[in-house]
């Protein structure tokens, strides 16, 4: 979406009413979604990874993500959306796993930012907003989370989905905000918005 200071973080708070709306209109699946609360907006199934983590540090990794916890979820035509489980999550984040009772106030930066997706997909969101997952983390964590998200596209089946920098994709997508570092591509397709803002 652009260089630093081009609005990325500005547009996902916007999209989770993290921050006062001057206009327009926010729409997710369809839903009118502009005056609904933040918590209300992630229990319609929209996930926010937000740039400065925000995790709980006195809480363990375990505890974060318990607390990220939400049912099940289904998409509009009745398909169940990927269900996450501690297990499921440090499968693809195995420097987690080695962790449960590690306080996050303990935990190195890279080590954190993965808490952090891990805890909003413990929500089962059905799409994910991630804001500068590579930011202030170490290159080889950078690597990391590159092959985490590749790992993310293969759990959410949209179709036609290009696994790169943007604003969204189709069903249970995984969007983006980078303005450095390289996600792997997909196949090329056409993505109709899970997410409309006018």
């Amino acid at each position: 979406m652009g260089r630093n200071g081009a609005g990325k973080s500005t547009t996902f708070k916007a999209l989770m009413a993290l921050i006062p709306q001057r206009g327009g209109t926010v729409r997710f699946l369809g839903e009118d979604i502009s005056n609904l609360k933040p918590f209300e907006i992630a229990r319609r199934g929209l996930g926010f990874v937000p740039e400065d983590r925000r995790i709980f540090s006195d809480l363990t990794v375990a505890e974060n993500l318990d607390i990220g916890r939400q049912p099940i979820r289904y998409h509009p035509d009745g398909r169940p959306a990927p269900s996450w489980t501690p297990e499921k999550l440090f499968t693809i984040f195995p420097n987690l796993a080695g962790m449960p009772d590690r306080r996050g106030a303990h935990m190195s930066g890279g080590e954190q930012q993965m808490l952090t997706v891990a805890r909003t997909l413990m929500g089962n969101p059905l799409l994910v907003l991630l804001d500068e997952p590579s930011e202030g983390v170490a290159p080889v964590i950078v690597e990391q989370m590159a092959n985490t998200i590749i790992e993310l596209k293969k759990e959410h089946p949209f179709r036609g989905a290009r696994l790169r920098p943007r604003l969204c994709s189709r069903e249970g997508a995984i969007a983006m905000a980078w303005s450095h570092g390289r996600a792997r591509q997909g196949r090329r397709g056409p993505t109709p918005a899970a997410v409309g803002m006018t």
